[in-house]
């Protein structure tokens, strides 16, 4: 599918985008870059060019090309750090053993006080962006706790936010898409306590399904199919999650083993309904051992739409953890309503 924020080829199927970004932040033998200290204003008067040989910039002297424009645009001040031009995503985001060097259109900027001229400027003049997104200082989606009617987003200011992270799982990579104005970005990294809690799990329950009760963008639900179980469910109240874990579904059908992908309401309504209470299904896809569904709504309400039966697994990975005694009264009402396990990774 076309990227629904700016309409071009951002995504790609996860193999794909595996053997593309395989080498794409390495340095080559020309490239040379100056690592900064991000609490300091940088020192310097012009642009750090990039490599002659093979056009990629250090992912601090890109910083420092930011800085510049947002001081010379008065957002920020001369005395300002270089870590004060906002937050770096990368597209994709991956694990890696040394600092990026970024190629064209791989940089998301998520940073505060910015007006569209600005954005637009600073698309014109720093090639590595993508896009620019005014940072409004909450945690996109509903992060508020679980029943709160309330959600945060941060703007698109310029450019598109859509970017891909490759989580390693010990069932091969999970390739993920979402947006930096509508999700909690989580970073990948070597090891992954969610993902190794998961697939411990389910060798040790033996479940006939797994059900992601807060979704997200589909990491965990997809790290279930992807370690063999036959069935899994994934769902989230916000739209945002429920729409990208659709598409990611997608994404990784190849390594899911999955050839039937099918949306079961228009991708359009997504936008019209943020949150949801009553779950409907919102996209599947089935393979010769394997379904998936995606559902949209509260994942308590699911017994009320699905037959949950006592061997089946609930996953349960809401953003607020904080009210302990509330998460434990969720899950002891789902055990006590279908008899079947539920854990937090």
């Amino acid at each position: 599918m076309n990227c629904p924020v700016c309409g071009q080829d951002c995504i790609q199927s996860s193999d794909d985008l595996v053997k593309s970004s395989a080498h794409r932040f390495d340095a080559c033998p020309s490239c040379q870059g100056l690592r900064r200290d991000k609490r300091l204003p940088p020192v310097l008067d012009s642009p750090p060019p990039p490599c002659p040989v093979c056009g990629k910039r250090y992912i601090d002297d890109v910083f420092s090309h930011i800085w510049l424009i947002l001081a010379e645009e008065k957002i920020i001040s001369p005395a300002s750090p270089l870590g004060s031009a906002g937050i770096p995503h990368l597209h994709p985001f991956m694990v890696l053993s040394t600092p990026p060097h970024l190629p064209p259109r791989s940089l998301i900027l998520l940073t505060h006080a910015i007006d569209k001229h600005v954005a637009e400027r600073l698309m014109a003049e720093v090639p590595e962006l993508r896009g620019v997104v005014r940072d409004r200082h909450v945690v996109p989606g509903l992060s508020c706790g679980i029943d709160s009617p309330v959600f945060h987003t941060h703007e698109l200011v310029a450019g598109c936010d859509l970017h891909a992270a490759v989580f390693p799982s010990p069932a091969g990579n999970i390739v993920v898409y979402q947006r930096s104005s509508t999700m909690h970005v989580e970073m990948p990294r070597v090891f992954n306590p969610k993902l190794l809690s998961v697939s411990r799990m389910i060798e040790r329950a033996h479940p006939v399904t797994v059900i992601d009760g807060c979704s997200g963008v589909g990491t965990l639900g997809i790290a279930a199919s992807l370690a063999g179980m036959p069935h899994v469910i994934l769902n989230d109240r916000w739209y945002a999650a429920a729409f990208w874990c659709a598409v990611n579904i997608s994404v990784n059908c190849r390594p899911l083993d999955l050839d039937d992908f099918s949306w079961q309401i228009d991708p359009a309504e997504f936008s019209a309904k943020k949150i949801r209470r009553c779950p409907v299904e919102v996209a599947s896809a089935s393979g010769s051992h394997a379904r998936l569904e995606v559902w949209h709504g509260d994942f308590r309400c699911l017994p009320r739409k699905i037959s949950v039966s006592a061997d089946s697994l609930c996953v349960f990975d809401p953003f607020e953890k904080e009210d302990r005694r509330g998460m434990e009264k969720i899950m002891n009402d789902w055990k006590k309503s279908t008899g079947s396990r539920i854990f937090i990774p």
